[in-house]
C-alpha cells in the first residue's frame, strides 16, 4: 500500500512540476 500510495503522491508532483514547464513551452515570450 506505501508504494501506491508514494506513486500516487509522486504523479501529483509531477503533474505540479511539469504545468509551469508546459505554459512556458506554450508562451515562450513570457520569458
Amino acid at each position: 500500500m506505501e508504494k501506491q500510495v508514494g506513486d500516487v503522491v509522486g504523479q501529483q508532483v509531477e503533474a505540479v512540476l511539469a504545468a509551469p514547464s508546459r505554459k512556458a513551452w506554450a508562451m515562450p515570450e513570457s520569458h
